[in-house]
């Protein structure tokens, strides 16, 4: 989204309906497998939206073995510290069958799991602008009144980190869905409390189900590595944990650029230890 604009976070709440407390999943563990360039091509080509693989799949799985190429050089060479910790949380550790986009076309617009959405009582949009579709999709799907029990709209401008850094263990596991846009990864200074929040959410029960990057912000790009430096993240703390969880992100037919006439990122490849 344009960096002037706004920032966006979208909570979907069910009231009264908890997660278990305890520890990690063994998706979170630092064992991991990875699947080979076959399955991976597989998987690509099921993705599209008319089921076929394309004519550019080859070239585009050639773009992300690169990618991938280049995130395992920079994995291996990272020390056991909060950098490599922070990759590793965002890899994707709960399954969704059911993705379904609420809010604008483009930006604005995010992927949320409908696997386990039955009975939601709340919903709360914190971070908008001039439009805020998402409210208007989730009020007609949910019937969840857009008034002020029920909705917030709030710019924040990038504190997304710091407003789950205050907030309390017992409100967030009111929440069964968080779809986040994080902010500023390039900013290797402040991974310590990155970690911090993303353990937290971990803690509280919450399970990546899906990213994607924001194209209106570029890849951080070493030597070593990229990563986007703006994220959108779908959590679920009712999703079931995968046996593995992946360390590359999955497009979504219904994923789209946030900015219409620019490509869409590389895809995000994770450290597998």
């Amino acid at each position: 989204m344009p960096l002037n604009t706004y920032w966006y976070i979208a909570f979907l709440a069910v009231i009264a309906v908890g997660t278990t407390e305890g520890e990690p999943e063994a998706c979170n563990s630092r064992t991991w497998a990875m699947a080979n360039d076959t399955s991976a091509l597989l998987q690509k080509g099921l993705l599209r939206p008319d089921g076929l693989v394309l004519n550019g799949v080859q070239s585009d799985l050639q773009q992300g073995l690169a990618l991938q190429a280049d995130f395992e050089r920079y994995a291996a060479t990272l020390p056991e510290g909060a950098t490599k910790e922070l990759l590793r949380s965002f890899k994707i550790c709960g399954s969704c069958n059911n993705f379904r986009r609420f809010g604008e076309p483009h930006d604005g617009g995010y992927l949320m799991c409908m696997d386990h959405m039955d009975g939601v009582t709340a919903a709360y949009s914190v971070g908008v602008a001039q439009h805020d579709k998402w409210s208007g999709d989730v009020s007609g799907t949910w019937k969840v009144a857009n008034s002020s029990a029920a909705a917030s709209q709030i710019d924040i401008e990038g504190s997304e980190w710091g407003a789950f850094a205050a907030a309390d263990v017992s409100t967030l596991k009111k929440f069964r869905q968080l779809v986040v846009e994080f902010h500023w990864l390039q900013e290797v200074h402040k991974h310590p409390d990155y970690l911090k929040v993303m353990q937290k959410l971990q803690l509280t029960g919450f399970r990546v189900v899906h990213l994607h990057g924001n194209n209106n912000s570029p890849m951080v790009d070493t030597t070593d590595y990229k990563i986007p430096q703006v994220v959108e993240v779908t959590f679920d703390s009712s999703a079931q944990p995968m046996t593995t969880c992946l360390q590359d992100q999955q497009m979504r037919p219904l994923d789209m650029p946030n900015i219409a006439g620019n490509a869409e990122l590389p895809l995000a490849h994770l450290p597998s230890f």
